[in-house]
């Protein structure tokens, strides 16, 4: 190569005596050789930078087609997601609506208390959804507001003197038993007409139950007696109670145990007839039959 002779004559002028013009000649290659070094590093420098404006280039659109990728898919998903919610809301304003005519029809077929219900199921839908629709809010509003409105009492049992504290239905329904503070037991008709008034408590009646078969009922109450009647209000038999505050009572389902639970956890099985059975503490053979302060313990 050029360079590598320059160098020979470089390294041969050394052990020479040359002329001005020869060492002004040596000079001049070197120079030249240099200059074309130089030229040489720079063009490979350059073709470097463009090799790499090039990565850049690629690089720079790939990310532009990835960026794009991600910005069609993101629009994708959020046109989804405006379609889901449209979808969903529209699903909410019908059931609401379908719920308003509920209570409408309900009203219409004269069953107030179902459609009362509804109307406030249907106002509570609308209440939950966003930016509804002012005609469906006010027509919700307007149905409630005409159920309550337009419920009236339907019937009023007025015979007790005080307090009622329990009521039982006969199995048949056509009886409705009360118990009161008045220490009275009174005794109805379905459509709410007094049948008899029972009298024997001496304090307050807090139970009051039928047997299963309906043809007897069982009192009970502060004063720790069972008293138990005919269905139509005669009385039967009194048990005298070990328990002084009778509050849960109960028949056995063939109607021939009575259960008494008391404020303590105390318990008792008597048959109909007085004859005592057994006697339970709050740590008896039979744990929680009775809590304390319950009227309803004797279930079983």
């Amino acid at each position: 190569m050029r360079w590598q002779t320059l160098e020979n004559a470089l390294t041969w002028s050394k052990q020479q005596t040359l002329s001005d013009l020869d060492y002004r000649y040596l000079a001049a290659s070197q120079d030249l050789n240099l200059k074309e070094s130089l030229t040489q590093a720079e063009a490979t420098r350059l073709q470097e930078v463009e090799a790499r404006l090039t990565l850049e280039k690629r690089r720079t659109k790939e990310q532009r087609w990835l960026l794009g990728g991600v910005s069609l898919a993101l629009l994708v998903a959020t046109g989804l997601g405006v379609f889901a919610w449209q979808q969903y809301r529209r699903s909410a304003v019908s059931e609401a609506q379908a719920v308003v005519r509920s209570a409408q029809a309900l009203f219409a077929s004269n069953q107030s208390f179902d459609a009362l219900l509804e109307a406030i199921r249907g106002q509570r839908q609308v209440q939950t959804l966003w930016n509804t629709d002012l005609m469906l809010k006010t027509q919700a509003s307007r149905v409630t507001e005409q159920l309550v409105l337009d419920i009236r009492q339907k019937n009023r049992l007025d015979g007790h003197q005080a307090a009622v504290v329990a009521a039982n239905f006969s199995p048949i329904g056509q009886q409705l038993a009360t118990a009161g503070v008045d220490k009275t037991n009174n005794l109805w008709k379905q459509e709410g007409a007094l049948l008899t008034s029972l009298e024997g408590h001496t304090a307050t009646v807090n139970n009051v139950k039928f047997s299963p078969n309906g043809d007897l009922m069982a009192s009970a109450g502060n004063d720790g007696t069972i008293r138990i009647w005919t269905n139509d209000g005669t009385p039967k038999q009194v048990i005298n109670s070990q328990i002084s505050n009778i509050w849960g009572l109960d028949f056995s389902p063939d109607g021939q145990t009575l259960a008494a639970c008391g404020q303590g956890g105390e318990a008792e099985l008597w048959q109909i007839d007085g004859a005592f059975i057994h006697n339970f503490d709050s740590n008896g053979t039979l744990p929680g039959l009775c809590g304390t302060q319950t009227a309803n313990c004797c279930k079983h």
